[in-house]
């Protein structure tokens, strides 16, 4: 306990705050108050830097140290400094935890950043609070950048292999160096790091840095060791600028890894060759996933989900962390959070209007989607209707249909969910006014077939004779006919069961509606 108290004697007296000398602006966030900076006409795709002050300190001492506008001008990304509750950090719960979630949300939704490249950084007790995040918020977090701060009970474990770079002044006398490297050593064995450093660089003045790597995940651990600074970020250019060394090593990670690691391989379509549309694009043939960054900023992956465990109950695609299940109609993606995001390469054949039909099942009324195409919001959000009956169905399959402009060629497709949760099948695309092209699964066409209750029909286009097989809509069989043109479908159609009405045309993998009058 006098320890303790001794500790936050010694924080309190570097707690001072100055005058906010930076161009971020003073916000609230779900009652929280925090500053926010982001450069001007600040393209999308962008990473965010969240900056931790430290104890009896605020966002605007820890803006004046850290200086992180200036960098964030050239390299372009969003920063954010909040500030902590009575101007200290939960370091034992999730109050603290939760606004950092908040800020990532609303910088995503406001910059739309990528929501790959996040990065946490924190001075003194905001470094602490650095470490502590390790163990709770690795799965939103790039990369981690503790400054003159690590856990006083101890190193703790982080949720998974995760690139640390931690500067530290050997004459730091309120958290001392003694046992910097307690920490350094302590994650460097969770994360399988080589036993020696695999880049050591030297300063003047006694100072160096030290690199372990690479480790589990292709993470690195760095140590800045700044000979005889104390409490403090080091902006002396002639040693070490603690915020420019910080986004030097920073910057080369994402949460799928390191940006440099490999060349960048661009994602594959899942068949071999690109959807077609008009067509059907079946939910669980998402794409291929490449590897690595582009110059633009843009990953290869294909997907985003909020878990690394399969949930699902089909083998199909077990390699992947996308739950997939088996249902009556085939497979379909189930376990949808909010966030989760899937993309396919498509080959529209026209320019023009199609409309899209979905089919999809919710337990609840809160599920939603939305589509995107190269980027671009192609769709408003879709909602998802809820079951019929039962709390918990996801069975009841619902076809929800909506309009969408496309541009002719090949582009990439996304589904993202923007309202949890809900299992999703597949998405038809069809010509705006044409009918809709259905296939028989299993060679069942009846009405209450999963691919004929969509309202299908389609305008058919013949250059020469085919057989038809003709079923009413209890899918009972009536008999075959031989035509060349949609006319003579329906004349024979007719000459054959004796009545007008509504029957099921089959032929080649394919069924189609007619409506037969006389």
């Amino acid at each position: 306990m006098k320890k303790e108290l001794l500790f936050s004697a010694a924080l309190a007296l570097v707690g001072a705050t100055e005058s906010f000398a930076g161009n971020a602006k003073a916000e609230t966030l779900n009652g929280r108050s925090i500053y926010v900076y982001a450069p001007a006409n600040l393209e999308k795709n962008k990473p965010l830097l969240i900056s931790c002050h430290g104890m009896n300190q605020d966002a605007a001492y820890q803006s004046n140290q850290a200086r992180w506008e200036d960098i964030a001008d050239t390299a372009r990304f969003v920063v954010v400094y909040p500030n902590g509750i009575n101007k200290g950090w939960d370091l034992g719960g999730d109050k603290d935890i939760n606004l950092m979630k908040d800020i990532i949300d609303e910088m995503s939704k406001r910059y739309q950043i990528d929501l790959s490249r996040v990065y946490l950084s924190g001075f003194s007790m905001g470094g602490m609070f650095t470490y502590y995040a390790m163990g709770k918020i690795a799965d939103k977090i790039a990369a981690f950048a503790p400054v003159s701060g690590y856990m006083m009970g101890g190193p703790g474990k982080a949720q998974r292999p995760v690139p640390i770079i931690h500067h530290h002044g050997t004459s730091d006398d309120v958290v001392t160096y003694n046992n910097v490297m307690t920490h350094i050593n302590a994650y460097k064995n969770q994360f399988n790091c080589p036993a020696n450093p695999s880049e050591t660089q030297t300063f003047p003045a006694n100072s160096k840095s030290e690199m372990w790597g690479p480790c589990d995940g292709g993470v690195s651990v760095k140590l800045v060791t700044l000979g005889g600074k104390g409490h403090w970020h080091s902006n002396d250019e002639a040693v070490v600028h603690t915020s420019k060394s910080i986004w030097n090593f920073i910057k080369n990670y994402t949460l799928e890894g390191s940006v440099d690691a490999v060349e960048p391989e661009p994602q594959k379509p899942f068949k071999g060759t690109a959807i077609a549309i008009p067509g059907k694009v079946e939910a669980e043939d998402f794409d291929i996933p490449g590897v690595g960054r582009n110059p633009d900023g843009t990953t290869n992956q294909s997907f985003k989900v909020g878990t690394t465990e399969n949930k699902g109950n089909s083998d199909y695609r077990k390699d992947t962390p996308v739950s997939i299940y088996k249902k009556a109609t085939g497979n379909v993606i189930g376990y949808n959070s909010e966030g989760n995001w899937y993309e396919y390469t498509v080959d529209v054949n026209a320019d023009g209007e199609y409309t899209v039909y979905a089919a999809v099942a919710a337990a609840g009324s809160t599920s939603s989607f939305q589509l995107s195409m190269d980027g671009k919001e192609i769709s408003e959000k879709v909602a998802v209707p809820a079951a019929a009956t039962g709390e918990d169905n996801y069975d009841d399959y619902n076809k929800v249909s909506f309009d969408v402009k496309l541009s002719k060629g090949q582009h990439i497709l996304r589904l993202t969910v923007t309202g949890a949760w809900f299992d999703i099948d597949y998405m038809a695309f069809m010509i705006k006014g044409e009918e809709v092209e259905a296939e028989c699964p299993d060679g069942d066409c009846s009405e209450g077939s999963d691919e004929i209750a969509i309202n299908s029909r389609l305008a058919l286009s013949l250059s020469k004779s085919k057989t038809y097989s003709i079923y009413n809509l209890s899918g009972a069989f009536l008999g075959k006919i031989h035509a060349t043109s949609f006319e003579e479908i329906q004349e024979k159609t007719f000459a054959l069961t004796k009545k007008s009405g509504v029957y099921l045309v089959k032929s080649a993998g394919f069924a189609k509606k007619i409506q037969v009058n006389h």
